[in-house]
């Protein structure tokens, strides 16, 4: 699984996300300098749950991985997939499936499980959002015209969606509404302009959400905001020495190596962590404590002996997810893996109580809590 497909063309671009700096910003030219702490620091020990491998519940590409109270839902791309399985990785059955017919899906961007509804939401860019309930029955669907998205559902259903701006000219970024599609609030989109190389940043989650609240963070951006009905404010700012301006996002590939922003974030009660890019394609972890104020750089290595990391990258409750793809072993160029590299990880896996992995094994879910 590569984390960032920079193959695909097009781009995710969102409202002005600039804020004044204030006492409280991150001043990322002290990041550098940071001591180091490791996966055992950090973390509780990880849980590997494999997903069981069979020609009807093959996994490849993971876009997002949502989990419920007994299960995990996995979207993947290449093809575009949607599959259920149970919180010990047993396949239980594929969502829905491609076409035209009413329930079916053409291009999916997200998925998104309510708890509260025990209600799956698939966000197709084509369709609108459909709506399958837990046992995998079609439900409806809900047209829209916004054809690029990210979606958070309210504990009261309410939609909240992050408009993902390909061209530099929606009208809106963000958008509460009602199934029946009024308007609850909304914030015009402020970074305007004309796309001239359009680019893709497939695994940025716009929305994060743990018991204290909801999370956005646009796409380029250096803000990771708070969002209740009709209130969207700062509540991390990143000092960055070149975050991201309107100029340099009319064209990706050429100017955006040299600059700064949020890739990825996530917060419990204990840590807030955050996924970096910072230049030359380096994507950099850091953790913040929240009880001591201190930020930290992150190596969350799962093995000495290979490069494989585990990242914050969902979240349920207290619990951080990510997956681990045996073909790749989440290395971003997989032309760099050895068959040493392979021995090495499945023979990790095998000692902590998965024997058989191999190279087209389904990815294995990645489980834990802060300490």
């Amino acid at each position: 699984m590569k984390r960032f497909d920079l193959g695909i063309c097009l781009l995710l671009l969102f409202f002005a996300c600039s804020c004044k700096k204030n006492n409280s910003s991150l001043s990322y030219d002290t990041f550098d300098s940071l001591p180091t702490v490791s996966l055992e620091d950090v973390f509780e020990p990880i849980t590997y749950i494999p997903l069981q491998s069979n020609d009807s519940s093959i996994v490849s590409n993971v876009l997002k991985v949502c989990m419920s109270e007994d299960s995990f839902y996995i979207l993947s791309v290449n093809p575009y997939k949607i599959s259920k399985f149970d919180r010990e990785g047993n396949f239980i059955s594929n969502i829905a499936r491609e076409g035209r017919a009413e329930g079916e899906y053409l291009v999916l961007s997200d998925i998104y499980y309510s708890d509260s509804e025990k209600m799956l939401y698939i966000d197709d860019a084509v369709k609108g959002i459909i709506k399958y309930n837990a046992d995998g029955s079609y439900d409806s669907t809900i047209h829209l015209k916004v054809k690029n998205r990210r979606l958070h559902v309210s504990n009261s259903g309410t939609l909240i969606i992050n408009n993902l701006n390909m061209l530099g000219k929606e009208k809106y970024s963000l958008i509460e509404m009602t199934p029946q599609k009024d308007t609850l609030f909304s914030v015009a989109n402020h970074r305007v302009f004309d796309c001239e190389n359009a680019f893709f940043l497939p695994m940025h989650p716009s929305f994060k959400s743990n018991k204290n609240g909801l999370l956005f963070n646009p796409a380029c951006c250096d803000t990771i905001y708070s969002y209740s009905t009709g209130n969207l404010e700062p509540k991390y700012i990143i000092d960055f020495e070149h975050p991201v301006s309107p100029s340099e996002l009319k064209d990706f590939n050429k100017y955006m190596i040299d600059t700064q922003f949020i890739m990825d974030y996530s917060e419990d009660d204990k840590n807030l962590y955050l996924t970096i890019f910072d230049r030359d394609w380096d994507y950099k972890q850091y953790i913040l404590r929240k009880s001591s104020g201190e930020i930290h750089r992150a190596h969350y290595r799962i093995s000495d002996d290979f490069n494989t990391e585990f990242s914050p990258r969902w979240q349920y409750g207290d619990l951080l997810i990510d997956v681990f793809d045996p073909a790749t072993l989440n290395y971003t160029y997989h032309k760099d893996i050895t068959a040493e590299d392979l021995r090495k990880a499945f023979d990790f896996f095998k000692n902590h109580g998965i024997p058989g992995i191999k190279e087209d094994s389904n990815p294995i879910i990645m489980v834990t809590k802060a300490k």
